[in-house]
């Protein structure tokens, strides 16, 4: 036998084995074929629609239907009896699913591709859920990512998944009332919906939502906590209210991702939740941490708060990771159990395996500076430039240094993925490194001079300088944003409202030409470096012990890495004392709420002296709340006479549950005024 008589014949033996334990459902010639029942809801219709764009942009080819496709697609709840005998005889796992809502099946049978949907929903999502195994991402249109061509895609032998929600109700709450002027509508809203498994819209308008949209993809139509269905999909038509008394929206956050104590229900009634993905009135974007999305979700479930999940947002395009996140954690909380993991293979997705490695520090490192102070909220005089290193230039160099690689990062990203990584990555980290320049800079200017002698003072100028050119890269970078994918997305960004993210910064007097080009030119270089001025200061992680029980939090807190104590756990912390003078401890809580009352609270000691109470008040609306949520740490201190100098052991019980350390300090400057922990981030 030659070589190529061998070849032929061991190809042939490597097909007959594929075909006999994988399901190959495209072999590289002809277009993928799918087979269906006699009837389909809208729904599935519409997602079979959206399956065979897919197939184009995976294959080049459009899906087809066939009487024999490698793919075979039912939907209970629409078959004839024939086509229901037919299927109960091949032995399909139909009673795990028949009685549960948007649940399916699919699976490797006989060498083809099966799926099988409880519903109309579950239909659409089992088939939707094979373009994404396929490579094609929930975000493609969204977040124009242009999936890789496939020469060959097959299902392994012996697959088999059951795919049933663990809560019901899945929504989105849009707080876009001008939805009309975006440079998209409610249909491309309700297809993404169908790749993340949601199924309920609270429109902030309803008079903008069309009946025979929310038919033809079989939506939930709510509107707000106290009315949680208007109607019910395929049961009702218009907008006619359908009062469903089995549950209530008992759980909200405090506008800012904080969960409020749940409410009581009704003898009977189930539990629901209301949270914001986009914060306060933010409409640019959603930089909440994913850690704290994670924990708090994971309170939802544990509350059993499962009925109904409601997100708000203004946009799916500027809250995408946020919103991917919930609706995964929607659909099975239990799937999500480490959130960088889910990160991860979420940018992989979106921007491919070798990119993903390379930016995903870079993320990481983004939510911390945005989790030290969100972008829009940077118009606060808080930074204090005199304090442990010029802490005010330091953050703004760490803002710089993230730019700059993510910049070079972005050589690396393929030509397919460009708008996919400006939209994702690049536009956000820029924008809000220009914030930070834009707003303290101008800061820097208003302290150093007085209106009066600004244009004499070099140092004023020159700061002012630099938080005018930074606002000036903002708008360029919005520009670019409107630009992007020949204009696709102008009109998302709402810049006419947004004044601390787009807004000219406020400086000691307007700036003429001359002085922008001259210190435009200025080669002024300004020291700073992290200087904790002799304070021991430690992230949570640093502990010597720690109570059965605690958890690590990733991209959580100013630390990045904050830990959860158990219900009166405790953690305890070695530290050596070099001043044996007087000072102040400040312990650094996320500012979560008590279930009792509005009291966050810890007690501490050191070496085993009698535990001090130490609490905040977090009452929604106080004064000290609002800092601390903007700040992303609530701060409790306690002064001491004198702390001997040497070794010594400090230790921090949670009085309660849900208390989560990030940080904390021995300062001997017991007066300090400054805003960050001068402390690297944990590892």
């Amino acid at each position: 036998m030659n070589v190529r008589t061998l070849l032929i014949a061991l190809s042939l033996i490597v097909s007959i084995n594929l075909q006999a334990k994988d399901a190959v459902w495209y072999n590289g010639t002809g277009p993928v074929s799918y087979t269906t029942q006699e009837a389909l809801s809208p729904v599935v219709e519409a997602a079979l629609h959206m399956f065979a764009d897919d197939m184009q942009a995976l294959t080049g080819q459009k899906a087809v239907q066939k009487s024999n496709g490698s793919i075979q697609i039912y939907q209970l709840d629409k078959l004839n009896d024939k086509e229901f005998d037919r299927l109960s005889k091949g032995s399909y796992p139909i009673n795990q699913i028949i009685t549960k809502s948007d649940a399916y099946y699919m699976g490797n049978r006989g060498g083809r591709v099966v799926i099988i949907g409880s519903n109309a929903r579950g239909t659409a999502y089992g088939i939707l859920e094979l373009s994404h195994m396929a490579g094609v991402s929930a975000w493609t249109w969204w977040g124009d990512v242009k999936p890789e061509r496939k020469r060959f895609l097959a299902l392994k032998d012996g697959f088999r998944t059951i795919q049933v929600p663990q809560v019901e109700y899945r929504g989105i709450a849009l707080s876009d009332a001008d939805i009309r002027h975006r440079p998209y509508g409610y249909e491309d809203i309700f297809r993404l919906m169908l790749r993340l498994k949601a199924n309920t819209i609270w429109p902030e308008n309803q008079h903008d939502l069309s009946a025979a949209l929310v038919e033809k993809y079989d939506m939930h139509v709510g509107s707000s906590p106290s009315r949680p269905l208007l109607q019910t999909a395929k049961k009702t038509k218009g907008h006619k209210e359908k009062k469903d008394g089995g549950f209530a929206i008992n759980l909200q956050d405090d506008g800012f991702g904080y969960l409020l104590p749940p409410q009581e229900l009704h003898k009977g009634q189930e539990g629901g939740l209301y949270y914001h993905l986009s914060q306060g009135d933010n409409t640019w974007y959603s930089t909440i941490q994913p850690g704290l999305i994670h924990t708090q979700l994971e309170a939802a479930v544990k509350f059993r708060c499962t009925r109904m999940w409601v997100a708000e947002l203004h946009s799916p395009k500027t809250a995408a990771y946020a919103l991917q996140l919930f609706m995964d954690m929607a659909w099975n909380p239990a799937a999500v159990t480490d959130v960088q993991s889910h990160l991860a293979l979420w940018l992989q997705e979106q921007l491919g395996s070798t990119a993903a490695r390379n930016i995903m520090p870079l993320v990481k490192q983004f939510y911390h500076l945005a989790g030290i102070r969100k972008p829009e909220y940077m118009d606060t005089e808080l930074f204090a430039a005199d304090e442990f290193g010029n802490e005010l230039e330091r953050y703004i160099k760490d803002y710089g240094n993230l730019k700059r690689a993510v910049e070079q990062a972005e050589k690396s990203i393929a030509p397919n993925r460009k708008d996919a990584f400006f939209a994702l990555i690049k536009y956000p980290v820029c924008t809000a490194a220009a914030v930070a320049t834009k707003e303290l800079q101008a800061q820097e200017a208003r302290h150093i001079a007085r209106p009066q002698s600004f244009h004499h003072d070099e140092e004023a100028l020159s700061s002012a300088v630099r938080s005018w050119n930074a606002w000036q890269e903002v708008l360029a970078l919005a520009r670019q944003y409107d630009d992007m994918a020949d204009g696709k997305w102008k009109g998302v960004l709402n810049t006419e409202t947004n004044s601390t993210i787009f807004g000219q910064p406020n400086l000691p007097d307007k700036l003429s030409a001359k002085e922008i080009k001259e210190y435009s030119n200025s080669n002024e270089v300004i020291y700073s470096r992290l200087d904790a001025d002799k304070s021991v200061v430690q992230n949570a992680t640093d502990y010597r012990s720690i109570s059965q029980g605690a958890e690590q939090i990733p991209f959580l807190g100013h630390s990045t890495k904050a830990v959860k104590l158990p219900p009166y756990g405790l953690a305890t912390y070695n530290f050596y004392g070099e001043r044996g003078t007087g000072a102040v401890l400040r312990v650094a809580l996320i500012p979560t709420h008590p279930l009792e009352d509005n009291e966050l609270k810890v007690s501490v000691s050191i070496d085993g002296d009698s535990p001090t109470e130490l609490s905040i008040n977090l009452k929604k609306g106080s004064k000290e709340w609002k800092e601390a949520v903007k700040r992303g740490q609530a701060v409790v201190s306690l002064r001491y006479y004198r702390i001997p100098r040497g070794s010594h052991k400090l230790t921090v019980r949670a009085l309660g549950e849900g208390v989560i350390i990030d940080q904390w300090m021995i300062d001997y400057d017991v007066d300090r005024l400054f805003y960050m922990f001068p402390v690297n981030s944990a590892k």
